[in-house]
């Protein structure tokens, strides 16, 4: 049987990145313009007009420009950190942290951070030697097993002629949890078995409940002297015990319910567990998660159940 301890973090919140080389195309509108640049310069060729040769060679100079601002413009900006919140739940948008540096003394200007369609873009100004945090919002994803590859920034400052981008490599594993489905009546759940929710106390040493008639073969330290000298009774003192609950969930809990429903169903009883402060474990096909409590534990569960029957989805 496989055990995992509940107290290795699942997940590290912080994420190494590394930048690359930075690349250049030109956009859509920087297309056109390059287009009608060629023709006025094939014009100007053909009938020798002073006006297109020097129309021509201020529009080269417009291109040339914009594409030195644009490559130097994001040259040697970093993306130095980048966190993930330590617990993902499947379809609520999500945020991650990250830091950029601009090592240099020139401002930069209009850096947009993105990941694809997955994430809303931002763009921000970067003063000369400023460190600056910033938040990608994270469209809701599907439960699952991913690794976030890369981030990239791009410019198209200063003209959206030309457009460059640098790939920041994370190359970070994380785990997007079932959607947890509110549960009301956990105490049936309690050790898999149904539960009487008036049984919760047993007789023992920890907590004072009241008192009671004294008994000829009682505990005599339970007697309450106090009570003796003012009553002239002997009265014993009772103390009760909490009853410690766990729940453990299984595969069989959700048999002949849709996986993914199911999921959901035993997500929403982990959830109610650790807000009553109950033990919560797994044991599923040969894996066993040691029941216990805290937020760590927590985690550790949810994110066994969201890389159930999962594959790793590369970004």
């Amino acid at each position: 049987m496989k055990f995992i301890d509940s107290s290795k973090k699942y997940l590290s919140r912080r994420l190494q990145t590394s930048y690359g080389r930075v690349y250049i195309l030109p956009t859509g509108h920087g297309g056109y313009f390059i287009a009608i640049i060629f023709i006025l310069f094939i014009i100007s060729l053909s009938y020798g007009h002073s006006l297109a040769f020097s129309s021509t060679f201020l529009f080269v100079s417009i291109v040339m420009t914009s594409s030195i601002y644009t490559h130097f413009n994001l040259k040697d900006v970093e993306l130095k950190n980048c966190w993930l919140p330590e617990s993902i739940e499947a379809g609520q948008d999500f945020y991650l942290d990250a830091e950029l540096n601009n090592p240099t003394e020139k401002k930069r200007y209009d850096i947009e951070i993105n990941k694809g369609s997955i994430n809303k873009s931002i763009s921000i100004n970067l003063e000369g030697k400023e460190y600056k945090d910033v938040q990608l919002e994270f469209k809701g994803m599907e439960r699952g097993k991913y690794n976030l590859k890369s981030i990239s920034l791009k410019t198209t400052f200063p003209f959206g002629i030309f457009y460059s981008w640098s790939y920041g490599k994370v190359n970070k594993d994380f785990i997007v949890h079932p959607k947890i489905e509110p549960l009301d009546q956990l105490e049936k759940y309690n050790l898999g078995e149904t539960f009487d929710i008036t049984n919760t106390t047993i007789r023992g040493d920890n907590d004072f409940e009241g008192h009671s008639s004294y008994n000829e073969g009682d505990p005599v330290n339970r007697i309450d002297w106090k009570v003796f000298a003012r009553t002239k009774k002997l009265m014993k003192k009772d103390f009760i015990s909490p009853v410690e609950k766990e729940v453990i969930i299984n595969p069989k809990m959700i048999d002949g319910i849709e996986l993914e429903k199911g999921l959901q169903f035993l997500a929403g009883i982990l959830d109610a567990a650790r807000i009553k402060g109950w033990k919560f474990g797994i044991e599923w096909d040969g894996v066993h998660v040691q029941p216990d409590v805290g937020r760590e534990h927590f985690i550790t569960c949810m994110n066994f159940l969201g890389s159930v029957e999962k594959e790793v989805v590369y970004l």
